[in-house]
């Protein structure tokens, strides 16, 4: 035995220290990994049952769901109506108005667009101008963005304005300054249902 090494006491206590590091660096290095990487793989086997469970459960009631006249949707409509183009401006034109009225905006201008043939669809665009609040411009851009038919919106360019939004209580808390928006959108309409009509 060597000389420099503590003996008696302190010997076994340094011994047990020295096993105990030992054992919590096996514990962080070996065992928690794998403890971890065991949860993990439990976590995505559970998220796989539950999705088959759930898909079994569609499976089987789809039979029924097809059966029932109260469940079924009616086709999403994909282009704006009207037998010319600019029918189908007038259309989209209210249906933009509608939504900057919901929203509580104030349309300012509205320019129609040349229409363009983009395969079998006619592109029909308007560039609109509308002044609000930052919920009410967010509001008027959320409700296009969900339109049936869907409008796209393009070129979209938001101005700061210093003057307080009428009706306002408070101009000067900056919450509810005016904000004009100007952008374009555009909607499609079918050539083929019109007989190719433009």
């Amino acid at each position: 035995m060597r000389a420099d090494l503590p003996t008696g006491r302190s010997g076994q206590l340094l011994a047990v220290l020295m096993l105990l590091v030992v054992l919590v660096a096996a514990w962080r290095l070996v065992v928690h990994p794998l403890a971890d990487l065991y949860e993990d793989r439990q976590a995505e086997l559970d998220r796989k049952i539950l999705l088959a469970t759930r898909l079994e459960a569609l499976a089987d009631a789809l039979p029924r769901m097809k059966g029932d006249p109260a469940l079924a949707l009616p086709p999403p409509v994909l282009t704006l109506s009207g037998a010319t183009d600019a029918v189908a401006a007038a259309t989209l034109q209210g249906a933009v108005q509608d939504m900057v009225t919901a929203a509580g905006g104030t349309l300012g201008s509205v320019e129609i667009l040349p229409a363009e043939t983009v395969g079998g669809l006619r592109r029909i665009g308007l560039k609109v101008t509308l002044s609000g609040g930052m919920e009410t411009v967010v509001g008027c851009l959320a409700a296009i963005g969900q339109a049936q038919p869907p409008i796209l919106v393009d070129d979209l360019q938001l101005h700061g304005n210093l003057l307080p939004v009428p009706g306002a209580l408070s101009a000067a808390s900056g919450k509810d300054l005016r904000l004009d928006a100007s952008f374009a959108v555009f909607g499609y309409r079918s050539t083929v249902a019109q007989g190719g009509s433009t």
